[in-house]
């Protein structure tokens, strides 16, 4: 199994929520997240007359996290990859999974 966390902006989540749901993906969790990176801090403008631009500290994203198959994993990272066109993917490997209510481990628990 494979936990697949994706750190997108946050224009970007809706298209990457549906693609993950084409995909086969049933469970997400989302988490807001800020950072920087090698690209420049974008700026913001307070206001609705775009007076008042200042550059904030960090730039706000959101973390996607999934548990997949092996055998799902790079379709879902495809899916990432083409709807979201920007961001970070980590892949890591998943030992174990046990769903709390069920009580079903390993793929079942996902």
């Amino acid at each position: 199994m494979k936990r697949i966390e994706a750190i997108i902006p946050q224009k970007k989540l809706t298209v990457v929520d549906e693609a993950l749901s084409k995909s086969g993906v049933t469970g997400i969790t989302i988490f807001e997240s800020k950072g920087r990176g090698k690209e420049p801090i974008q700026p913001m403008f307070a206001g609705s007359t775009r007076f008042g631009m200042f550059f904030p500290e960090f730039n706000h994203s959101n973390t996607i996290m999934v548990l997949v198959r092996d055998q799902d994993a790079e379709k879902v990272v495809e899916s990432i990859q083409k709807t979201a066109q920007v961001g970070k993917i980590i892949i890591t490997n998943i030992d174990t999974v046990i769903d709390i209510k069920s009580n079903k481990k390993g793929e079942q628990g996902l």
